[in-house]
């Protein structure tokens, strides 16, 4: 057994989003105690991640949460890749029925009602200490815990807590993952997109419930279909175009009139993103770890950025708990990154090849290394070795 000391819990995560909130839930049911630090006071309540799959259920069914969270899904049907006159180049429809797994193998949802469900459940549950507003600053471990310190952000107060272990569920810049020293491995793809979310306001039959790449040499884009009235585009912009103009709603409406009118929808949000592709090259320092983002970004093109964060801590919690349980060496939390890392870059490459080819002509899809070299096959056999 590791050494005693005076440890607020077990397990302290830094970020309170999916994965974190994920993390918290998977250690508590491994019998140890968590704490949780967010900056923020609540969930960000616009749409940012939209889609999860059957691994990840099983891992939201481990948790007892799947019937919650099943009301508040739909089902995807899959991808169609069209050219610029939409005629179909490729068509990677999903199953409907349910898989091997015992769930769908593609959901559509609304990350603020996961999130919702997330925390609601862990109110109150044994194990686990959520503080909210609370900012990580500094993080000094020595060979039995972890000192954190942090400001409560609602009156200024600094406080130190300690923890076996710290794990960084705290996003794409992440704090831990810059204290734990680990620089970024560039996959190269930077590319900025408008992101679009809407709310129709009627039906709008032409839009159909699969996803499309548009691979329209003048203007890539992408369209989801989300959960009840929900939709959202994906829009590449230029390089000459400015981020600030392109948000506004009179341009928004201009990218969007092959698709929609103000007749058909509301706009909710338009921002823009810069998509990257990236894989932290260090996973582990001592008692210091990161998962989801802090470890790995992704471009959305195969909807798998907050699927590889839940993967990561369905591998991690409970290799912490054997290991701060004495039933395992600390040795083994180093297994941790050798199975996760070539899984989500795998997964990574996929994207970035993907993005490359919806930034592609119908014409140049058809020679080699265009679409054509993603046969159906492949496509329906897109994921890779699986995290279990």
């Amino acid at each position: 057994m590791l050494s005693p000391g005076p440890f607020e819990a077990d397990v302290c995560v830094v970020g309170y989003g999916p994965v974190g909130a994920t993390l918290a839930h998977l250690i508590a049911d491994c019998g140890l105690s968590v704490l949780v630090l967010e900056r923020e006071a609540d969930i960000y309540l616009l749409p940012r991640a939209v889609h999860f799959d059957d691994e990840v259920m099983r891992v939201f069914q481990t948790l007892g949460l799947a019937e919650r969270i099943l009301p508040h899904t739909h089902v995807s049907p899959g991808m169609h890749f069209v050219d610029a006159n939409r005629r179909l180049i490729l068509d990677w429809s999903r199953p409907r029925e349910v898989g091997p797994l015992g769930w769908n193998v593609s959901y559509r949802f609304h990350q603020p009602d996961l999130e919702r469900i997330l925390r609601d459940a862990a109110r109150g549950k044994p194990g686990i200490d959520v503080r909210l507003r609370a900012e990580v600053f500094a993080l000094d471990q020595d060979q039995d815990g972890v000192d954190i310190r942090y400001e409560d952000l609602t009156c200024g107060a600094l406080h130190k807590v300690r923890a076996r272990f710290v794990v960084g569920c705290d996003g794409a810049r992440s704090l831990v993952r810059r204290l734990i020293g680990s620089s970024l491995d560039d996959l190269g793809f930077h590319e900025r997109w408008l992101v679009v979310d809407a709310l129709l306001k009627r039906e709008v039959p032409l839009l159909g419930d699969y996803s499309v790449q548009f691979c329209d040499p003048l203007r890539a884009a992408t369209y989801v279909r989300g959960i009840g009235n929900r939709r959202r585009w994906e829009i590449a912009l230029r390089a000459d175009e400015d981020p600030a103009l392109m948000t506004q709603p009179a341009e928004v409406w201009r990218l969007l009139q092959r698709f929609i009118s103000p007749d058909d929808a509301e706009l909710e949000r338009a921002a823009c993103y810069t998509f990257h592709s990236a894989i932290a090259e260090k996973w582990r320092d001592g008692r210091l770890l990161i998962a989801g983002d802090s470890a790995h970004q992704t471009p959305p093109f195969l909807g798998q950025g907050l699927c590889a964060g839940i993967r990561d801590v369905a591998n991690l919690a409970w290799k912490l708990a054997h290991v701060v349980r004495g039933q395992a060496r600390p040795e083994l939390l180093d297994s941790y990154q050798s199975e996760r890392s070539p899984h989500v870059r795998e997964y990574i490459e996929l994207a970035v090849k993907l993005g490359g080819l919806i930034n592609t002509s119908a014409a140049e899809a058809a020679v080699p290394g265009g679409l054509s070299r993603l046969e159906p096959a492949r496509m329906q056999s897109i994921k890779p070795r699986r995290w279990y």
